[in-house]
């Protein structure tokens, strides 16, 4: 999975000072892909919360540490990351982490 477009998110963080960007990949997401970003966001950081509704009309899913946060639903070509903004200079390499296979 490859990031193909990002985009500073429309989407209100409401935390205090996160910065939220919109991540086009290139595939859609499904349950392959939504394993894969979770097992390159345990590499970046060790997640403190996993979430995966699969059973919903949508399928939701949500990763999060204390510094950052990712979430979808599956059938959409995009996720949401979502960083402290103390952090945002790092956004590269920690696309590159949650990306790699």
């Amino acid at each position: 999975m490859n990031i193909v477009r990002r985009t500073r998110s429309v989407e209100p963080c409401r935390e205090a000072g996160w910065v939220p960007f919109d991540c086009h990949v290139d595939v859609t997401l499904d349950e392959t892909a939504v394993t894969q970003l979770r097992e390159g966001f345990s590499r970046w950081r060790p997640a403190s919360s996993c979430l995966f509704l699969s059973r919903l009309a949508k399928p939701f899913f949500k990763f999060e540490a204390a510094d950052c946060l990712v979430k979808g639903i599956l059938g959409d070509d995009h996720f949401l990351l979502a960083v402290d903004g103390a952090i945002v200079d790092t956004v590269d390499d920690i696309i590159a982490c949650i990306c790699s296979s």
